[in-house]
């Protein structure tokens, strides 16, 4: 089993008794290589945001995680999004995988211009398109904090991980 980063957390999620999930004692907990090369192969996601009335937008979006915690997209800063990010910084994103899902929760900052370089290239890399069409103004990354995952068939209670981000 690989070891986890210094800077993660395994541990089992919170859930009910009816779930079933087991003690860490029993089954066991996924490392974090296992989300990270899903969150980094996943072509699609979901980003969740709230808007200052506390109403939910889920929304597909493209992307790239980058250094095993930051989940960098862009959008426009007139996009219902963004305007929901001005209000709240809270967010969720997942991949678009409903077996093997991997979902981290975290604060969306504006990208700084030291990463800008690295994203770019990842994500024009990763979607074909040039650098050229990319624009620095609504940038943003996620600071990861929480993430879960687990393998959606039999072995869910023994799989089911959460990993926390030590800031």
């Amino acid at each position: 089993m690989d070891s986890d980063p210094d800077f993660l957390r395994a541990s089992r999620p919170v859930a009910p008794s009816s779930y079933g999930i087991v003690p860490e004692s029993e089954g066991e907990l996924l490392p974090w290589s296992w989300a990270n090369e899903r969150f980094v192969r996943s072509r699609g996601y979901w980003l969740t945001t709230v808007g200052a009335g506390g109403r939910p937008q889920l929304i597909p979006i493209w992307g790239v995680f980058l250094a095993d915690r930051w989940f960098c997209f862009g959008t426009d800063v007139m996009s219902r999004k963004a305007r929901n990010l001005e209000q709240n910084r809270q967010v969720s994103v997942a991949i678009d995988d409903t077996l093997e899902p991997v979902i981290i929760e975290g604060t969306v900052e504006a990208m700084p211009i030291e990463m800008l370089d690295e994203y770019f290239e990842a994500y024009a890399a990763k979607y074909e398109l040039p650098i050229e069409a990319l624009n620095a103004s609504g940038s943003f990354r996620v600071r990861a904090e929480t993430a879960f995952g687990f393998i959606d068939n039999d072995t869910f209670p023994n799989t089911a991980t959460r990993w926390t981000f030590v800031q």
